[in-house]
């Protein structure tokens, strides 16, 4: 969550595809400016941290691996 939320305060525009087994692709771009002080101010109490500097291990999946037959 932290690296997304790092890269989401530099970023202008976050586009998202979504694909699901039972119906068609979408895809949708949403502007994102302003993103550093909405982040600020939805995580000033809990804020982030990044897992490689603390050691904690996340849990998370591996990332999917993309080819050309997933467009």
């Amino acid at each position: 969550m932290a690296r997304f939320a790092n890269e989401m305060a530099t970023s202008n525009v976050l586009y998202m595809h979504i694909r699901a087994l039972n119906a068609l692709r979408t895809s949708a771009e949403f502007p994102v400016d302003g993103a550093p002080a909405a982040i600020a101010a939805a995580y000033a109490s809990c804020p982030l941290t990044d897992a490689a500097k603390t050691g904690v291990k996340t849990g998370a999946l591996p990332a999917a691996r993309h080819t050309d037959r997933d467009d």
